[in-house]
């Protein structure tokens, strides 16, 4: 594994791209003290200041992006157990994974997750499959929360906040490193998300049986969230018949649920 960190930079993921192009096959691990231009899913700006864990993993895949879609869950699940282990019970009960890239403290953000695949020259591009991924995650480690804005769609945390104390953000990135390659490795393994692994997301997957907001083809429905499935997909329940399968998107618990 290669490892690299700058004091500032405009994104760990554009670092960590040019990286796999630099050393095709290699997983590399990508850190920042800060972003200037960190990003979020949908082209959202991520603020980035100094306290928070800003990283990047780069995995290279001989899989297509269809068999790697469960690699946010993946990922999110990777992160959400190092937490886990850093807190007492109630930390830990509380640390939930909002589909599709996000992990929570009870219904506030504490880590955002931003997958792109990039092609890399001598790696799967011959048969048009594989290439790396850029595996991007932001813990708000260390940060002042109040600094990050006022309009987030959802309410943010640290995990200064909730231990009460300063974390070694170096130590953290290192760990959450090695518990994502090896989350990596088991989606490579499998194409997909093994009946263990989902029972493990699914165990701790935020609105579990609780109706939720989704759009789908430009209208806004509501349906009872069920689970996961082995792609990474997320299950609804639709008048408490029939199931429905989103592969991207947004959802919402509605007020009052739960």
């Amino acid at each position: 594994m290669l490892v690299y960190h700058y004091d500032e930079t405009d994104s760990t993921n554009t670092r960590a791209a040019e990286l796999a192009r630099e050393h095709v096959g290699e997983v590399i691990v990508v850190s920042a003290g800060k972003q200037t231009m960190g990003r979020g899913r949908m082209g959202r700006k991520w603020e980035s200041p100094a306290g928070g864990a800003w990283f990047s993993v780069v995995w290279p895949s001989n899989r297509g992006p269809e068999e790697m879609g469960a690699a946010p869950l993946a990922v999110g699940m990777a992160v959400r157990e190092v937490i886990a282990g850093m807190g007492e019970a109630g930390l830990r009960d509380r640390l939930r994974i909002k589909w599709p890239n996000d992990v929570l403290v009870g219904e506030r953000k504490l880590v955002g997750i931003l997958c792109e695949q990039v092609l890399v020259a001598g790696q799967g591009v011959e048969e048009g499959i594989g290439g790396s991924m850029i595996l991007g995650v932001g813990i708000n480690a260390n940060v002042d929360v109040s600094g990050l804005g006022e309009d987030l769609r959802t309410r943010p945390t640290s995990l200064k906040d909730e231990l009460g104390c300063e974390v070694n953000i170096t130590k953290l990135i290192g760990d959450c490193g090695v518990a994502i390659t090896g989350a990596m490795r088991e989606l490579e393994v499998c194409g997909g998300l093994n009946e263990e692994a989902r029972a493990r997301i699914e165990g701790s997957l935020a609105w579990v049986g609780e109706e939720v907001r989704y759009e789908m083809g430009g209208k806004e429905q509501m349906g009872v969230l069920v689970g996961v499935d082995d792609g990474g997909g997320l299950l609804v329940e639709v008048g408490g018949k029939s199931r429905i399968r989103l592969e991207s998107g947004e959802i919402t618990k509605m007020r009052g649920s739960g």
